[in-house]
């Protein structure tokens, strides 16, 4: 049984980046979801620890790097060439694109093959620091849809204009996260 769209949102809010966010409290909610029936897809840029993000361009829409899928309840999604894609159904979504020293900037999700776009918040990040900009929306797909993630920049950043790496050890890093959640199956 899927969850209301009420209910969904008050189980996982979109707290990236607030403080107390907590991976492993965001863990187990994915989990209860998974539980009932949602069907959960996580796709990242994930990089070895200390690999940059990626040289921004100024001025056009650059495509994000996804290379990775983490979760994909029930085989739902698929990945190649960064996208993403996704079949039939009612989704919510929520995406974050990080910039760094690119001033400001903007992220959105390309559904591909309907034309669709979605635009992401504005996001500013001046020499020395870093922010995220966020997509976030609700869509119904009525067959298979290829998605892309691009960024807007107006600064070109060398190495480290789409993500600053942390330098964890054994940790790797993660740059642009998206998130699907299929509300109804198609």
């Amino acid at each position: 049984m899927a969850l209301k769209d009420n209910e969904l949102l008050s189980v996982i809010p979109n707290r990236a980046g607030l403080p107390g966010w907590n991976q492993t409290r965001f863990q187990e909610e994915v989990e209860a979801l998974a539980s009932s029936g949602l069907r959960y897809v996580r796709v990242v840029d994930e990089k070895p620890s200390g690999g940059f993000g990626g040289s921004s361009v100024v001025s056009t829409w650059q495509l994000r790097d996804l290379n990775t899928i983490t979760h994909n309840d029930g085989s739902i999604a698929s990945l190649a060439a960064n996208v993403v894609t996704l079949p039939a159904g009612t989704y919510r979504f929520q995406i974050s694109v990080p910039g760094y020293a690119v001033n400001e900037h903007k992220a959105r999700l390309n559904n591909t093959t309907d034309a669709i776009t979605y635009l992401g918040t504005n996001a500013a990040a001046s020499a020395g620091n870093g922010d995220s900009s966020f997509v976030t929306g609700k869509f119904v797909l009525t067959g298979d849809t290829d998605f892309q993630v691009e960024q807007w920049t107006n600064a070109a950043v060398a190495n480290n204009g789409l993500g600053r790496p942390t330098f964890i050890p054994a940790v790797n890093e993660l740059y642009t996260v998206v998130e699907f959640f299929q509300l109804v199956p198609g």
